[in-house]
């Protein structure tokens, strides 16, 4: 007796490790046999590639997203498609079209309180899919901050009160439970360093609330609690690249840093303890 592990996923798994460390790497099957026993076991491990061939539309993925309904969502360089294990069905940039998707190369993917899904895209801005009808919007575009530049979302986090935060090319947003949105102005722990004009790679909250800010010029904690930042110096060598390319959160509330070329990192949040994970030349370019 046989099973496809991907159908496993979708019917009883979340957003969880197996996207992360996984699917991230390969759209992947894998098959499993069921002795007279009962006892599972693997027997045999069949890797599917997908590629243009089978309906992508493109082969550069950005971003790999698993929603509350149980839908796969990948995101390329050209354009956004939805996977259900068997099919792609593509949603693509239309200038005839005002509801299609803003934005050719899709940075990331969430979802909202309301199973919306949230595509940041590269000179794009942030899109809000309807489920139902099946359109794209762009609710902030009339902003008078959108409105002087063609805007980079490159992360999306949502905290405890289901505020959703945006990391752009330049800056952070935030998107109250009303759907009001503002620009983040904090205030400085320092006065040697300002955050605005910061490209913002990623976005992680740790579990105590404070947000921890992945850009072109290292990581920035910010506290919503009291509107203050202050930069986090990590363990680098003296005129190494400072750019952050990846923050992750495990379960024992450790987070995990990636970078451009200076290597990996292990924080521990609350003592700010920093461990340098030793890794070979050729990996110094670390995402977690």
């Amino acid at each position: 007796m046989r099973f496809r592990f991907y159908e496993t996923i979708m019917k009883n798994v979340s957003v969880n490790k197996l996207i992360l460390r996984f699917v991230l790497l390969v759209l992947s099957v894998i098959w499993f046999e069921i002795p007279a026993n009962g006892q599972v076991s693997v027997t045999q491990f069949t890797f599917d590639i997908f590629s243009q061939e089978d309906g992508l539309p493109n082969n550069q993925i950005q971003c790999i997203y698993q929603d509350s309904k149980g839908w796969m969502w990948i995101g390329t360089s050209q354009g956004l498609s939805r996977f259900d294990g068997y099919n792609f069905v593509n949603f693509l940039p239309n200038p005839n079209d005002s509801t299609s998707l803003n934005g050719n190369l899709v940075r990331v993917i969430r979802e909202d309180k309301n199973g919306n899904l949230l595509v940041g895209t590269e000179n794009g801005g942030l899109n809000i899919f309807n489920r139902e009808k099946e359109r794209f919007s762009n609710p902030f575009k009339n902003y008078e901050v959108f409105k002087l530049r063609e805007v980079f979302v490159n992360a999306i986090e949502t905290d405890k009160s289901r505020n959703i935060w945006i990391g752009t090319d330049f800056n952070i947003f935030k998107i109250d439970t009303s759907g009001n949105l503002k620009s983040v102005k904090p205030n400085y722990k320092s006065k040697e360093f300002a955050f605005e004009g910061n490209f913002v790679r990623n976005l992680q909250f740790d579990n105590s609330g404070k947000l921890w800010i992945g850009t072109n010029n290292g990581v920035f904690i910010y506290n919503p609690a009291n509107n203050e930042m202050d930069q986090f110096e990590l363990l680098y060598e003296e005129n190494q690249n400072r750019e952050i390319w990846e923050i992750y959160l495990d379960e024992e509330g450790l987070l995990w840093i990636g970078t451009y070329s200076s290597g990996l990192f292990l924080v521990e949040p609350e003592s700010k303890i920093i461990k340098s994970i030793q890794l070979t030349p050729e990996n110094k370019r670390s995402e977690t």
